[in-house]
């Protein structure tokens, strides 16, 4: 709060650490089924693994920083509260 300027930088990271069950899920299911469906995980080739990781990772920021600019939560996240924060019977 006291560095504005700073603040406004990382705004895309603070939207990715309040989606990391979406960015967690979507790791899994999306990243690794990419990386699977192109033969990446089988080939033995570790070159690749920074490039998959660093594309991954910038994929996963600007999804939810886009996401934050119209929601309030990550979908896994809305989900989970709305099962969750339901009255006890």
């Amino acid at each position: 709060a006291s560095r504005p300027a700073l603040a406004a930088r990382l705004a895309p990271l603070l939207a990715a650490g309040r989606q990391t069950l979406t960015l967690y899920i979507a790791h899994i299911l999306i990243g690794m089924g990419v990386l699977e469906e192109m033969g990446w995980l089988d080939s033995g080739e570790l070159a690749r693994v920074p490039a998959a990781a660093a594309l991954y990772c910038s994929a996963a920021v600007a999804f939810a920083w886009l996401w934050s600019k119209r929601f309030r939560h990550g979908p896994l996240e809305w989900l989970m509260r709305r099962v969750c924060d339901r009255p006890a019977p």
